[in-house]
């Protein structure tokens, strides 16, 4: 009889123990859900952002014109004589006539 209440008790001793274990296991279960759920919400949120992105810009055309306007401006400043594009050397024109001696 000694024996049986022995492992009666070493059965209910692992019955609390595996308790335990599977109270644990079902807080980590619901912590990694909530994570889960909480990562979905975030992935859906950035693809909508993507596509609100793509609809408004091209990205084989986009420019950023307040960045093309300061370059433009700074090489106005910069360089005021070479703006247009430069052409070749051209001939040599005929001497002038000598001027009066003083």
């Amino acid at each position: 009889m000694d024996t049986l209440a022995t492992l009666l008790n070493k059965a209910l001793e692992n019955i609390n123990k595996l308790n335990d274990d599977m109270t644990k296991l079902k807080s980590s279960h619901i912590t990694l859900v909530n994570k889960y759920t909480s990562s979905c919400n975030t992935i859906s949120n950035l693809e909508n952002k993507v596509k609100e992105l793509e609809t408004r810009i091209n990205p084989e055309v986009a420019i950023d014109v307040v960045k093309l306007e300061d370059l433009m401006i700074k090489i106005c400043r910069e360089n005021p004589n070479n703006l247009g594009p430069q052409g070749p050397v051209g001939d040599q024109g005929p001497r002038g006539e000598t001027g009066p001696r003083g």
